[in-house]
């Protein structure tokens, strides 16, 4: 059950590795579909390895573009139909009486490490992108839905999975291959309830993994971001603050009766001397420039 399990994750995670070299945003795409061999080693939760038939038949379907740009992305959906041969399935079946298998995702399998998950397996393929310079390597997480286990004949498994976006630096031609990989997968008896797990680790047996090529041609834009406008000058010179109001002298108060002459008091004259007006006695001639003042404004 293990085994077959492992082998179906360890397909769908070619599948997807093929599927990197599909491009999202590439035109026109090219059916691609291979056939792979590896071979596997099975153990068992709480058993160990055990021995069998560890050949294990995987193949892939991809959409690939036939051509692409620099800058773009390889990030398609990939579907691996994965063949456990009979032998693995009736060890399933009849000596850890599994009924049916799934195989989580990463962050689910991850949760039970260090229990249920002893080798804390994960359902992941490898691959290789190369332009026959420089190569990327990545992976293909992987998940299997809940599939019967027949009592007889091989057992086939649908597995799908997304590969980790890779981008595409240079112009070139990229082939897509196919690696390793490694799967993790739980059985289940006739009530439902989860009873085993299999760790199922496989090498590539192919001679020939290649999935498929894809040109890569320059961008026909820019590949960089756009310029920002530069801020312009403000064209308005600044005005020149206008002058301070000035203070303003006070008004002179009107004094009372404004205009009209003021009317010397009668001033006495009689006693007035020569010798009082010569000694400095001025009082006389205050007097008398009253009296021509008032005569005057008559």
């Amino acid at each position: 059950m293990t085994t077959l399990r492992s082998r179906l994750c360890a397909g769908a995670a070619l599948v997807t590795g093929l599927g990197m070299a599909g491009i999202a945003t590439a035109a026109p795409a090219q059916a691609a579909t291979i056939d792979l061999e590896y071979t596997c080693t099975y153990t068992v939760l709480n058993v160990g390895e055990i021995d069998g038939d560890n050949a294990v038949d995987v193949q892939l379907d991809v959409a690939l573009p036939e051509t692409s740009q620099v800058g773009d992305e390889i990030d398609p959906d990939v579907t691996a139909t994965v063949t456990i041969p009979d032998s693995r399935r009736d060890a399933l079946y009849s000596l850890l009486s599994v009924r049916s298998i799934d195989g989580p995702g990463e962050e689910e399998a991850a949760a039970e490490d260090g229990g249920l998950n002893a080798s804390s397996a994960r359902n992941e393929a490898q691959f290789s992108l190369s332009d026959g310079t420089e190569a990327q390597a990545g992976s293909i997480p992987l998940e299997i839905p809940m599939t019967e286990v027949p009592d007889a004949g091989d057992l086939e498994v649908t597995a799908t999975g997304v590969a980790d976006a890779v981008t595409l630096e240079q112009a070139g031609t990229y082939t897509l291959t196919a690696g390793d990989f490694q799967g993790y997968i739980r059985g289940y008896n006739d009530n439902g309830d989860y009873t085993t797990n299999v760790t199922l680790d496989c090498t590539l047996a192919s001679t020939d993994a290649t999935v498929g090529t894809v040109t890569v041609e320059e961008a026909s834009g820019p590949t960089g971001p756009e310029p920002t406008e530069e801020p312009t000058e403000p064209t308005e010179e600044p005005t020149e603050p206008a002058e301070e109001p000035t203070e303003e002298a006070p008004a002179e108060e009107p004094t009372e009766d404004a205009g009209q002459p003021e009317v010397p008091a009668v001033v006495q004259t009689d006693g007035l001397t020569p010798a009082a007006m010569t000694q400095g006695d001025h009082t006389a001639a205050l007097a008398l420039s009253g009296l021509a003042l008032a005569g005057a404004g008559a």
